[in-house]
């Protein structure tokens, strides 16, 4: 009676084992599937960082080739403007000393003419004044 109750037990002892070795199998299969999938994951957040990456380095250097040539237009636009101030420079001495020249001349053409009492006297006075407007 004691063998049989111990044979009973020893098959319940069994069968608790098996089940409690059936799942501790299914952890270590769910345990490996769990790697497998996060290894994928893994591989998956990588190729996407990777392409991201990939993307912020083209549109870096589109930008800065999109700044090189804004650069160089500005450049551009520049040396035109600063040439042309240099030619308007110029011209504005140029005519100041035209202007200038012209009011001497016409100053001593006054001058003439008060001494010599020339009726055009008048008419070289307001050229005169003219010239200084």
């Amino acid at each position: 009676d004691r063998e049989e109750k111990r044979k009973v037990e020893y098959q319940q002892f069994l069968e608790v084992v098996s089940q409690h070795k059936k799942l501790l199998e299914l952890t270590v299969y769910n345990c490996d599937l769990a790697i497998r999938c996060i290894g994928i994951v893994e591989e998956l957040v990588a190729e996407g960082c990777s392409a991201i990456k990939a993307r912020y380095d083209k549109t870096n250097q589109e930008l800065a080739d999109l700044r090189l040539q804004v650069h160089q237009e500005y450049l551009e636009a520049f040396r035109r403007l600063y040439k042309t101030l240099g030619q308007l420079t110029y011209k504005k001495e140029k005519k100041l000393e035209d202007t200038d020249r012209q009011i001497r001349t016409t100053h001593i053409q006054l001058e003439f003419c008060i001494e010599t009492f020339d009726p055009n006297a008048k008419k070289h006075s307001d050229e005169k004044k003219e010239m200084y407007k």
